[in-house]
């Protein structure tokens, strides 16, 4: 987390700073140099970030799915319960069934 991007931050620093202390060592001024410095150091953060946000995103897509099946199972259950408290209210009132299924059920 916190401790990669200072790490990420601080090869950049260092990245460009040593491109630089070169470039002074040798009396020349090349910012493509410096960009090119710059930019390995970033396109690896960027690696880095796109793999966790692709990690990141399995686990959702893990919990999402788990939560559908505990909603289909809830789903299911309910609908369960309905079809045996239709079965048990057979030949009697549907109030009076359903009320007397549920209490049982408890």
């Amino acid at each position: 987390g916190a401790n990669e991007v200072r790490r990420v931050k601080e090869a950049a620093i260092e990245a460009v700073w040593d491109e630089q202390h070169r470039q002074w060592e040798a009396g020349v001024a090349d910012l493509e140099q410096l960009r090119q410095a710059y930019q390995t150091v970033s396109m690896q953060a960027q690696k880095v970030a796109e793999e966790r946000g692709f990690a990141d995103q399995q686990v959702v897509e893990r919990i999402r799915q788990m939560d559908e099946l505990e909603t289909s199972d809830d789903v299911m259950n309910k609908r369960q319960r309905a079809k045996t408290i239709l079965v048990k209210s057979r030949g009697q009132p549907l109030a009076k069934s359903v009320k007397a299924a549920i209490i049982k059920e408890k």
